[in-house]
């Protein structure tokens, strides 16, 4: 097994590497940013909120009727056509309802 050779490097070389990576740790420190604790909300006082929401979504779609407000959750595709004909005009692909795609084994 052949002798490895010792590496010189100078101490001003050493010196300035520890005080390279001690920035960069000192600076990694002072950019972390420690998770915001956890806080316990009641049942309760979620569905009271949520409810309060939409309270206030109705108030603005009786106020500005003719301005329709975008869902939050996306609709099936299914129930956005009016036609048959209308799923083929549509730019995105649709899928299969999960009925059509179950077989009978007898």
């Amino acid at each position: 097994m052949p002798r490895e050779h010792p590496v010189t490097v100078s101490p001003e070389e050493v010196r300035r590497t520890l005080g390279d990576l001690e920035s960069q740790r000192s600076q990694q420190r002072r950019s972390y940013q420690r998770p915001s604790p956890l806080i316990r909300v009641p049942h309760d006082e979620i569905l009271r909120v949520l409810h309060d929401i939409d309270r206030q979504r109705a108030k603005e779609r009786s106020r500005h009727p003719e301005q329709p407000i975008p869902e939050t959750t996306p609709r099936r595709a299914s129930a956005l056509h009016s036609t048959p004909n209308a799923a083929k005009t549509l730019p995105y692909k649709t899928h299969a309802a999960a009925s059509d795609c179950i077989t009978e084994t007898t």
